[in-house]
């Protein structure tokens, strides 16, 4: 029985894309990495993960309005300091798909 003909358990039990590639004459090698390229933006796009959920609040989050905002409030109320919030840096692991 050739491997090409066989039937992989891992993959079938997670639903998972399956491939024969081959390095040495190129086979599915293109179709392999523009697959795996389409799942992963589909995934970023669709997460439900809550660190992605974060980081797209983040990249949303206004600073320079929130600056503005709180020049504003020191013109007004010069007695009082405004409160910069503290900005945190967050070291993640992301799992390749």
């Amino acid at each position: 029985m050739k491997v090409t003909q066989k039937s992989f358990n891992f993959a079938r039990k997670f639903s998972l894309p399956f491939y024969f590639v081959s390095a040495a004459d190129g086979t599915n090698v293109v179709k392999l990495f523009n697959d795996a390229f389409k799942l992963a933006v589909a995934y970023k796009q669709n997460s439900g993960y809550f660190m992605d959920e974060l980081m797209r609040e983040l990249e949303s989050f206004d600073l320079q309005k929130m600056t503005e905002n709180l020049s504003d409030k020191e013109e007004r109320c010069p007695e009082e300091k405004p409160h910069l919030p503290k900005l945190w840096t967050l070291s993640v692991f992301f799992p390749l798909l």
